[in-house]
């Protein structure tokens, strides 16, 4: 009966022990997923701040291409 005792605490310690490294193999994960994800948003809020600029650039050169063709005279029978 000691025996088995003794295997049932072997046991539920080697559980425990599995338990805790499978717990740490998920922490190490989070953490390298953390800095992977910590520096891709760092990259999107750059690429943000560029598409806004890009966007009243695109605007304001379609204004100017808009305010061009308005001044080309049509001849020519031209519709």
């Amino acid at each position: 009966n000691q025996t088995r005792m003794q295997w049932l605490l072997i046991s539920r310690l080697r559980n425990s022990i599995t338990e805790k490294k499978i717990e740490a193999h998920r922490l190490r994960h989070d953490i390298k997923l953390d800095r992977l994800l910590d520096s891709q948003m760092k990259c999107l809020h750059e690429w943000e701040k560029m598409e806004k600029k890009n966007m009243e650039a695109v605007a304001r050169t379609s204004r100017l291409l808009e305010a061009i063709v308005a001044r080309v005279p049509i001849v020519g029978g031209a519709k």
